[in-house]
């Protein structure tokens, strides 16, 4: 009896012992503020997205390249109440299509603004109609002895009205600031560094003043401070990946679209590296 009633309060011990385990466990998600989000989309995935509901896990589907030649949006898997349309499929479309912009605002757009991280000698900025996906170089492709604008990473549209476009390529990455973006058809860049040119500067400018960089992304707030990250990492003994911000001499305080690249706030101010 003795022994039978040790075994009792035994398993009564670690019966007690495992419900506290699991109650901190519980106690610990509640605390994660990670867990805390997570349950927020979920919960409330309608009022805050839209949608209906979020995605159980990351999708791991492969498709075989002839079904996606036949439905590219096949490619991807959206949660309920989303349904995927493809904007373009144009046979000159760049190859490498990475950040984009939506022209000439957010809330009725007509273009987006895209840019082809594609290295080498390809085209480097592109429109693209949503309503026919057709596809317009807006910076075209370079040469082999000049390979112009190249492996365009982040643009942004501005509060005064133009586009920015930068290259993901090394320190020596330039920021350029492009006006009127579907009139400016199939303009070329030439040079390096401080001596970048255009054929159409009055539509296409190298901004030198916010410095180089490898760029990735971009924030530009409404007065035209702008704050950049750089995607070359740090290794080997060699520093990277900071991140700068630049203030204009010349605040944009609002006003309609610039008509004059000469006026934009980007052109002279001061660089800042975060420490």
């Amino acid at each position: 009896m003795k022994k039978f009633l040790f075994l009792v309060a035994a398993a009564g011990v670690a019966m007690a012992a495992g419900a506290h385990d699991s109650d901190r466990g519980r106690d610990h998600d509640r605390d994660d503020f990670g867990s805390q989000v997570e349950a927020l989309a979920k919960w409330q995935s309608y009022s805050l997205f839209g949608i209906a509901g979020t995605l159980d896990a990351s999708s791991a589907l492969q498709r075989a390249a002839a079904e996606l030649e036949a439905n590219a949006a096949r490619a991807l898997t959206v949660a309920r109440g989303l349904n995927v349309r493809v904007v373009s499929a144009a046979a000159n479309l760049g190859a490498n299509i990475d950040q984009m912009a939506l022209w000439p605002d957010s809330v009725h757009p007509t273009h987006i603004i895209a840019c082809n991280e594609q290295s080498g000698t390809e085209v480097a900025v592109q429109r693209i109609s949503l309503a026919t996906g057709q596809a317009q170089d807006i910076l075209a492709k370079g040469t082999t002895g000049d390979p112009g604008m190249s492996t365009c990473d982040p643009v942004r549209r501005t509060p005064w009205g133009t586009i920015l476009v930068g290259e993901e390529a090394g320190g020596g990455g330039r920021l350029f600031e492009i006006r009127d973006p579907l009139n400016t058809t199939n303009v070329t860049v030439h040079g390096s560094g401080a001596a970048t040119t255009t054929s159409d500067p009055a539509s296409v400018r190298f901004v030198p003043a916010v410095g180089t960089l490898s760029w990735e992304g971009l924030a530009l707030l409404p007065n035209g401070v702008l704050y950049m990250t750089d995607e070359s990492r740090p290794g080997a003994g060699v520093m990277g990946g900071g991140v700068y911000k630049f203030i204009p001499d010349r605040l944009w305080s609002g006003g309609p679209a610039i008509r004059d690249l000469g006026d934009s706030p980007l052109n002279s101010g001061r660089l800042f590296g975060l420490r």
